[in-house]
């Protein structure tokens, strides 16, 4: 499979590498295979695809332009940890999501206050 950041290169990753996974209500069922039109999870990419990519099993795909969301967030949030203690995990989740939802944007304001926008 093929793997694109937003820098456009790429990372070739070996499809049995990926696990998949439908997305069935609350719940994540793991399946060999998924039909035109599922909601599905792909799993095994941490790391190689961040906001965006494309997966192919063809070695040679052409990887798809990163989606151009127009406009500037309208929603803004702090976050703030219960336990000053997990202010690191918080940090580390924050990043993550940041790395893999195109539509949302994390920040720290000039205050030290965590927000989350979208």
């Amino acid at each position: 499979g093929e793997g694109g950041g937003e820098g456009g290169g790429g990372v070739v990753l070996p499809i049995d590498s990926l696990r998949l996974y439908l997305l069935m209500g609350r719940e994540l069922v793991s399946a060999p295979q998924a039909s035109a039109g599922s909601i599905i999870g792909v799993g095994g990419l941490a790391g190689a695809v961040r906001k965006c990519g494309t997966l192919s099993s063809e070695p040679d795909c052409p990887p798809f332009e990163p989606m151009r969301l127009a406009g500037a967030p309208i929603v803004q949030v702090a976050v703030e940890p219960t336990d000053i203690s997990s202010l690191p995990t918080l940090e580390a989740g924050l990043r993550r999501l940041d790395d893999s939802d195109p539509a949302l944007e994390t920040a720290t304001l000039p205050t030290g206050e965590l927000v989350l926008r979208a």
